[in-house]
């Protein structure tokens, strides 16, 4: 998450050509769950039972359909409606994920809490960033405002890629009067 190879934002994903590498640390969560499985390292004596609260935190749940403590404008972007779930709407699970952290005014919890949007993305939410789906894109561009304040250590991709991300939406769906509207969001 730490790790980026530019900080100029012409250089930086989702502007620069693709690469095999594009977003790897988001799938980072991927191995890290997996790990975890096989470890549960908040077992009777294990060495993290101390962080159990924290790892809680972590666990956010989600409802399993609608828009209940969605604002306006993400049920809006995210094509939300009372019957949508993580399995008809890509972006659900995102939406979600983001009002709840845009709710949250402690800094410990919103640090546990950020960390979860990566961890808890749904795999078509992931695709859409692979193909770089303008609403995805702004989705993780409004992520990156809460991380880049909340994860000192994504601080300097928050910046570079958000920018990156309004650059790429303005020139190549300038002429799509909603990802203008998201564009507007991006800078509220």
């Amino acid at each position: 998450m730490a790790s980026i190879d530019t900080v100029d934002p012409e250089e930086a994903w989702p502007l620069r050509p693709s690469s095999s590498s594009d977003l790897e640390w988001f799938w980072l969560s991927d191995g890290k769950n997996v790990v975890w499985e096989m470890t549960d390292p908040l077992r009777p004596g294990g060495i993290f039972r101390a962080m159990a609260d924290e790892y809680a935190q972590m666990n956010v749940q989600v409802p399993e359909a609608g828009t209940e403590g969605v604002p306006t404008s993400l049920i809006n972007i995210c094509h939300l409606s009372d019957s949508s779930d993580a399995e008809n709407n890509p972006y659900f699970t995102a939406a979600h994920l983001l009002a709840r952290l845009q709710r949250t005014s402690n800094s410990s919890i919103e640090r546990v809490q950020t960390v979860s949007f990566v961890c808890k993305s749904h795999p078509s939410f992931r695709d859409l960033l692979r193909k770089k789906d303008p609403v995805a894109l702004v989705l993780l561009a409004l992520w990156y405002d809460r991380a880049e304040t909340a994860l000192w250590w994504i601080e300097q991709r928050a910046k570079v890629e958000k920018q990156a991300i309004r650059l790429y939406l303005a020139r190549f769906h300038y002429d799509d009067a909603v990802v203008v509207g998201l564009l507007d969001l991006l800078s509220s």
